[in-house]
């Protein structure tokens, strides 16, 4: 993603960049919406309560918004408080 802004920043206005692979943590999302990016897809917590719990705990992680939330807001803590709304409202405006 810091390659593509980097070599073809014209692209960001022209097309809607989303990212579907390769998200470990909050900091990735945090990372790829500060970059740029409309989407983040968060298959991997989908993936391991698949495989830990089966259906009950895919079933757990689209009943539980805190879990995602959670994730991906304690990465923005270590960031500041301006960044952060920026970031925010950025991906709601657009």
């Amino acid at each position: 993603m810091y390659e593509l802004r980097a070599t073809r920043p014209e692209l960001f206005s022209k097309i809607e960049i989303m990212i579907d692979g390769g998200v470990r943590s909050g900091a990735d999302v945090v990372k790829a919406l500060a970059l740029g990016a409309k989407a983040v897809g968060l298959g991997r917590p989908f993936l391991y309560a698949n495989g830990t719990h089966g259906e009950e705990g895919v079933v757990r992680v689209c009943q539980s918004k805190s879990l995602c939330r959670k994730w991906i807001c304690s990465e923005f803590s270590y960031f500041s408080y301006t960044l952060c709304v920026s970031i925010y409202q950025g991906v709601i405006n657009e």
